[in-house]
């Protein structure tokens, strides 16, 4: 599977001597196309901060080597984003756990093909498992305890867009995206110019299958731009002014995007606020309400208490009143008996 791995440590003397090629092929010297994959691969195994200033030394060595056109190549190769660095150097460290996941997708392929029902679900199930572990040994990998969601997101993306698309599986195993790739989760990807340059290799095969033979390295040439015969001192400046260009756009791509996260948290929490606030004063009205209930109950029964003090005052009144008029008119018969 060695065949399929991007060089993992270029020979930088031999990229770009400027020794000549000799005519007879007696020195069997590297042809162009060799040139820019070896510059590839070293430019794309670099660390993330000196991506520019290594870019720009390989440009001048491979021009004062007498390689104009791999100057313009390697000139025009695009700095990766944080999240196809972060693959890169996995294809890199890794390779074995990566070879475990072109495996499964060639198996997840084959049986989609196949219409194989029980190897789609064993071979599903393993999916997950395995993009995970992967996405997990990547950051590790780069020293990234913490990634962002967003870049996480990215690295899983791509891993699970390899597994679906035998494309992006060669832009993966070539060490050198430049970006992630987009999967929507039903097989299918979006395949944006993800590597520097096109794979060497053709796409590896199911382990059952014997290894294709390699592309001529004629048809492997870069993607970035057409070569010119001759490079004038401006496009240095011009490949300069794209570079700061796409990375300034890149950095406003993510401050909106925080941005846009930073809005949607905070609009959450008012909204949970809110809510919460809501759920306060509903609980304090219906805690009102029932002492209100309460008030009502305890004042009707005084009420009816009442009533019934009353009656039993007012029957109370009655008697009284029945018993002094009996007196009063048993004494006025008292007195009317007696003599003048």
């Amino acid at each position: 599977m060695d065949q399929f791995r991007p060089r993992r440590h270029p020979n930088r003397h031999q990229t770009l001597s400027p020794t000549p090629a000799d005519p007879m092929g007696e020195d069997d010297p590297m042809t162009e196309p060799d040139l820019l994959h070896a510059a590839v691969d070293e430019l794309y195994a670099s660390p993330m901060p000196e991506f520019t200033a290594r870019r720009k030394a390989l440009a001048a060595a491979a021009r004062q080597a007498g390689h104009r056109d791999v100057a313009t190549a390697i000139a025009a190769l695009r700095k990766p984003t944080l999240s196809a660095d972060t693959l890169n150097r996995l294809v890199r460290a890794a390779p074995d756990e990566v070879d475990e996941l072109l495996e499964l997708g060639a198996g997840l392929r084959r049986a989609e093909q196949e219409l194989d029902g029980p190897a789609l679900r064993e071979l599903s199930g393993r999916r997950k498992a395995l993009v995970a572990d992967l996405t997990r040994l990547a950051f590790d990998i780069t020293g990234q305890p913490n990634p962002s969601p967003s870049i996480r997101d990215e690295v899983v993306a791509t891993l699970n867009a390899a597994l679906a698309d035998e494309q992006v599986a060669d832009r993966l195993i070539s060490g050198a995206l430049v970006t992630q790739a987009r999967w929507d989760g039903f097989g299918s990807t979006s395949l944006p110019e993800l590597a520097a340059v096109l794979p060497l290799r053709r796409p590896r095969t199911p382990p059952a299958t014997p290894l294709a033979a390699p592309r001529s390295t004629t048809e492997h040439v870069a993607r970035p731009t057409e070569p010119t015969p001759k490079r004038r001192p401006a496009d240095d400046r011009g490949t300069r002014r794209t570079d700061a260009a796409s990375e300034r756009k890149a950095a406003q791509d993510k401050a909106a995007e925080d941005r846009a996260r930073r809005e949607r948290e905070q609009r959450m929490a008012q909204a949970q606020r809110e809510a919460d606030e809501a759920d306060a004063e509903a609980a304090h009205a219906a805690a009102d309400v029932a002492a209100i209930d309460r008030r009502i109950d305890e004042l009707t029964a005084e009420i009816t208490e009442q009533r019934r003090r009353l009656a039993q005052a007012q029957r109370r009144s009655r008697s009284a009143d029945v018993r002094r008029r009996a007196a009063q008119l048993a004494l006025t018969r008292t007195g009317g008996g007696r003599p003048g």
